[in-house]
């Protein structure tokens, strides 16, 4: 009895250290994987993937202003660009050829504007204007897969108005706070508090933040659509 006993207090001690072996491995082999960067690699890494963000991915947007959330799932193949809301009063709508057409329970038809109600405002999911105010994103906290910077609402809105040919001013020293959700392929999600940007470039005093999920990356094809709307023309 006191044999067996033993024998099985050792087969547990012999598999409780192979398991632990089997811990330090996997540990070792993630921290030669997942190697932490420092600022200036991150922020490198950040603006590599989003320069991949061409012309053909597509967004889905969450839009959190005051007590409300919108939802706004942007696609584009660089030919066509297709915006779909529950907030809109229609389906959808597409832009292809500098023309604007209005999708509603399964047909297109030609409009003049794209009618979203001052919600969506398409600067502040513009790629280009993130890619450039990341090197002025002074680190809060950073790790292998998140990056949480601020960055100064004067450098924010100096690269606005280079970008936008504006002359938007803030008279405050305030910061805008940015979270880049990313890995070694692309960046996956970008997260925005807007609301210290908004009192100057909109002139509302709204509570505004953007969450940006990125995918299908050179995946998107709407060849049937262009053709669709070629022969209805």
């Amino acid at each position: 009895m006191l044999e067996k006993e033993g024998m099985k207090k050792g087969i547990f001690y012999i598999a409780l250290f192979i398991f632990m072996l089997v811990i330090i491995i996997i540990f070792r082999n993630n921290k030669k994987t997942f190697k932490y960067k420092n600022e200036k690699e991150v922020k490198q890494t950040i603006v590599e993937n989003i320069n991949k963000i061409s012309d053909n991915y597509s967004l889905n947007i969450i839009e959190h202003r005051n007590e409300e959330e919108y939802k706004l799932e942007y696609m584009t193949d660089s030919k066509m660009q297709m915006y779909s809301s529950d907030a809109f009063k229609v389906t959808g709508y597409l832009i292809y050829n500098n023309q604007y057409y209005q999708l509603d329970n399964g047909e297109l038809k030609k409009v003049k504007a794209i009618e979203i109600n001052g919600i969506f405002n398409e600067k502040y999911y513009n790629f280009e204007l993130i890619k450039n105010i990341v090197d002025k994103c002074e680190m809060k906290k950073s790790s292998i897969i998140r990056f949480t910077c601020d960055v100064k609402l004067s450098d924010y809105l100096e690269e606005y108005n280079n970008l936008f040919n504006t002359n938007v001013v803030g008279d405050d020293d305030s910061s805008i706070e940015f979270e880049f959700l990313y890995d070694s392929e692309k960046v996956r999600s970008i997260n925005v508090d807007y609301t210290n940007v908004v009192k100057y470039t909109d002139n509302i005093n709204d509570t505004i933040t953007y969450s940006i999920d990125i995918d299908d990356i050179n995946k998107n094809d709407f060849s049937e659509y262009i053709g669709y709307i070629e022969k209805k023309n």
